[in-house]
Formats: structure tokens, C-alpha cells, sequence
């Protein structure tokens, strides 16, 4: 005997919809103070067929950049991550944290959303500071190969915008420091990849400078004699 009245079947019966209409699952209903244990409560669905319970939509647990702004958005106005994904259409926290191991991109935006919320700290290390650390790792190496900051942010969705790693930047000195190190290493391959086309047209601006110097030692060449006018030995005609 479960130890609830008729009446207090169909009442609970009711609000079981009404919550399951709301998302809730059974485990989280029947951990309800003063409700029955959930097989109760399939055996009460079970002779009440006539009852149309909505089936409990599956939470999210794919990668979905939609989901991600959207979580990134919260925690950046203040809610944390655990009440953020006690909602019943967001994945769960350990499918949030899955993503942001496997994604490096999601993962520093999520810990630059939580920086900047300003919500107090909860006095556990931030698990989202070694993935941002490898964000900045992999932009840095595409610096090194050339590239420049916007091209480098966006290489890949996942990836933060240039103007957030210009943030990181003023705000990590070791950030800086990184980025500002792999733009003198790809300053210092470019100049090394154009060396070659560097000396030779130094050695052609020497010869033209040697050339202009031999040119101006040499004497200037004779000016040709003027030869004198020649005169004419014919008589002159008189005129009649």
C-alpha cells in the first residue's frame, strides 16, 4: 500500500502531468518531498491509461554552437554553470564540460565569460584556465607561420575574436608576452625568407654605385677640333 487516498492520487496525478509538461523527469519528481517513489508512480500511470503523459524530451548532449553562445551568454550576465544547465532543454554539466575539453575555442570563451561576469569566486581553480592557455598556444603558432591576429581568431569558430585576445592580452601579461613573441618570430622568418632577394639587389646597387664612381674618375673625353672656315678662290662676279 502506498498510503495515499483516491483522492490524492488524481491530485497528484494532475501536478504529474503538469511538471512532465515542464521538462521535469520522474527521478527529479519523485524526489519531491511527500511524493511517491517513482516505480509508484509508473504503476499509477499504468492502471490510468487514459492519462496522456508527455514524454520527456532528451537532454542535448551533441555539440551545438547555438547551445554554446547561449551558455556563454549566461554565465556572462552571472548564473552559474550548474543552475545554467539544470534547465531541461541544455545538456548537462558533464556534456559542457566534455565540450570545453574537446574544444579549446569554447573553453576559453567560457572562462573569459566567467572573468568577465564578475560573479564572486567560488574559491576552486578555474578547470577553463589550461584550455584558454592552449587557445593561446594555437593562435600563437599561427602567428609564427605568418599570419596575423585577425587571421589567426578566425581560423576557427572556436576560436575568440582578435578584439577579445587584444583583452587577454592587456590583462595576462603572459598572454602578451606569448603573442608578442610569436610576432617577432614570424617578423624574424619573413626577413630571413627574403634574404636572398635582400642581397641581390644590394649587390646591384653596389655594382651601379662602382659603376658610377669609375664613370665619374674617368677624364672627360677631347672636344673635336673646330676646324677653320674655308675660304672661297673663285672671283667674285661684278656686277654689271
Amino acid at each position: 500500500m502506498s498510503g495515499f487516498t483516491p483522492a490524492q492520487r488524481a491530485a497528484l496525478l494532475e501536478q504529474l502531468l503538469v511538471r512532465r509538461a515542464a521538462g521535469e523527469t520522474f527521478k527529479a519528481i519523485a524526489a519531491t518531498p511527500g511524493w511517491p517513489s517513482r516505480p509508484t508512480l509508473r504503476k499509477w500511470l499504468r492502471n490510468r491509461p487514459d492519462l496522456d503523459v508527455p514524454p520527456l524530451r532528451a537532454r542535448p548532449t551533441r555539440w551545438s554552437a547555438a547551445l554554446s553562445r547561449d551558455i556563454c551568454r549566461r554565465v556572462l550576465d552571472g548564473e552559474s554553470l550548474r543552475a545554467i544547465c539544470a534547465g531541461p532543454a541544455m545538456p548537462d554539466r558533464k556534456s559542457v564540460l566534455q565540450w570545453a575539453r574537446a574544444r579549446p575555442g569554447f573553453a576559453g570563451r567560457l572562462a573569459d565569460a566567467r572573468a568577465r561576469s564578475g560573479a564572486p569566486a567560488t574559491g576552486r581553480p578555474s578547470r577553463f584556465r589550461l584550455t584558454r592557455d592552449m587557445v593561446v598556444n594555437e593562435i600563437c603558432l599561427r602567428l609564427c607561420d605568418g599570419e596575423t591576429a585577425e587571421q589567426a581568431c578566425a581560423a576557427d569558430p572556436d576560436y575568440p575574436g582578435h578584439r577579445t585576445l587584444y583583452d587577454w592580452r592587456r590583462d595576462d601579461p603572459d598572454i602578451d608576452r606569448k603573442v608578442a613573441e610569436a610576432s617577432r618570430i614570424a617578423a624574424e622568418t619573413k626577413a630571413q625568407a627574403n634574404l636572398p632577394c635582400m642581397r641581390a639587389y644590394l649587390a646591384e646597387v653596389e655594382a651601379y654605385r662602382r659603376w658610377i664612381t669609375e664613370t665619374a674618375a674617368r677624364p672627360p673625353p677631347p672636344k673635336p677640333e673646330t676646324p677653320p672656315p674655308r675660304t672661297s678662290t673663285a672671283p667674285r662676279r661684278r656686277s654689271p
